[in-house]
């Protein structure tokens, strides 16, 4: 079982890809494990599915996450692991080895996050407000929104699933955003975290477990390190 990484980018966002493809070299990642794509790899399916979908309104309001990491999960070897990262994000040397260890042990893992310090409510659209049913409303004030930039997911046909129906829930959302923004949302957090809210497999880290003991994949990611730098 190998760890792989991935990344986007826009045409605006060429520059942190480099800085960020030479940081997952240094922290311990062979080069053909390094998987860089731009927006290219959306023609076809996903704009058939969504063709709104731009830089500006971030891809489909980031139905592309979903969609771009079930591709490349496709191809990597069975069994294999891959951690997709904000290209604005710098990995830290360690993070491929934790994200190892927490996939050996925890066999029924399919998809690890890292958490938010606040709940889904904080950050969710009128969409999901009017048409959520009420335990996952209340569960929304209770509950951490999961951080979509940093995810590590296992190739397996279920986990390739629970992404595709991740893509579904992001784009129902969308196309209701389509009809009238919400600088509210979240978009992809939010439906990330009704899916961990229906498989258990889709874990979500604790930022408070995290603050308490340092460990947790947050401690090997420099956020937002390449945004200005």
């Amino acid at each position: 079982m190998n760890v792989h990484a991935c990344s986007f980018a826009s045409a605006g966002f060429v520059r942190q890809q480099a800085l960020q493809s030479t940081a997952f070299i240094d922290a311990g990642f062979p080069c053909e494990r390094v998987h860089t794509h731009d927006d290219s790899i959306l023609a076809g399916a996903f704009t058939d599915r969504i063709p709104q979908a731009t830089e500006s309104n971030r891809y489909g309001y980031f139905c592309f996450k979903p969609y771009f990491i079930e591709k490349v999960l496709s191809s990597i070897p069975y069994g294999d692991i891959l951690l997709y990262l904000d290209v604005n994000d710098r990995p830290l040397p360690g993070i491929a080895n934790y994200i190892d260890s927490q996939f050996s042990n925890r066999g029924n893992l399919n998809l690890l996050a890292a958490g938010t310090n606040y709940p889904n409510a904080r950050h969710m659209s009128r969409y999901h407000r009017e048409c959520l049913e009420f335990e996952l409303l209340l569960g929304s004030r209770l509950i951490c929104q999961p951080e979509a930039g940093a995810l590590a997911i296992r190739n397996t046909p279920e986990s390739r699933a629970l992404l595709r129906a991740w893509f579904e829930l992001t784009l129902v959302q969308a196309l209701a955003l389509l009809k009238q923004d919400d600088t509210n949302s979240r978009h992809d957090q939010e439906t990330l975290y009704l899916m961990s809210r229906l498989n258990k497999s889709v874990q979500i880290e604790s930022w408070w477990y995290f603050k308490l003991t340092g460990r947790g994949i947050r401690k090997y990611i420099d956020w937002e390190a390449f945004r200005h730098g």
